[in-house]
């Protein structure tokens, strides 16, 4: 059972390398969790599925997902959260894509390990600039955000302010207030 467990690893982290920036692959899952791709199919998530461009996670209550994307960072979805996948034309090179990953609801940790491809993380108040880093991105459902930061910085700009978080130190979004 051990050595069909490493190799089912193996399997998932080198489909993981070979995806583009943008993707990643499903390593852990617990509980229930639906993946929507980016063609409006839906189904029941599976470990080794990959996670494309324009695709959604919706953990249900107790559950989680795991996403391991190029590099070792990996993407944290927690219980009763969504989480969407997108890119969008780099504004310094148009012909290149920059990798956005939006918290709707909920939740999402993300572990970046690769400086070069950090995605731009937001909410529906909030864009977040990584910078090598460990932080969770909480979303209520009044839009309301909540962004923490465990190691690293994170820059987080709402309504024309920002801050420059660094670790052990958080900033809230309201709605209305910035």
């Amino acid at each position: 059972m051990k050595l069909r467990n490493f190799v089912l690893t193996i399997l998932v982290l080198s489909a993981a390398v070979s995806l583009n920036a943008a993707s990643g692959v499903l390593t852990y899952i617990e509980g229930n969790v639906t993946l929507e791709t980016s063609e409006g199919a839906q189904g029941y998530a599976e470990i080794g599925d990959a996670v494309n461009v324009g695709d959604t996670l919706y953990t249900a209550k107790d559950s989680l997902a795991e996403i391991s994307l190029q590099g070792g960072s990996t993407v944290t979805i927690e219980a009763g959260s969504v989480f969407n996948m997108d890119e969008v034309a780099a504004p310094e090179i148009e012909t290149r894509k920059r990798s956005v990953f939006r918290v709707v609801l909920g939740a999402v940790s993300f572990k970046f390990r690769n400086i070069a491809d950090e995605p731009e993380v937001g909410t529906n108040l909030t864009v977040c600039s990584v910078r090598g880093t460990d932080f969770t991105v909480y979303s209520a459902p009044d839009g309301a955000s909540l962004t923490v930061v465990s190691d690293g910085l994170v820059e987080v700009t709402s309504g024309g302010a920002s801050a420059l978080l660094p670790a052990g130190s958080g900033v809230e979004a309201v709605a209305g207030l910035g």
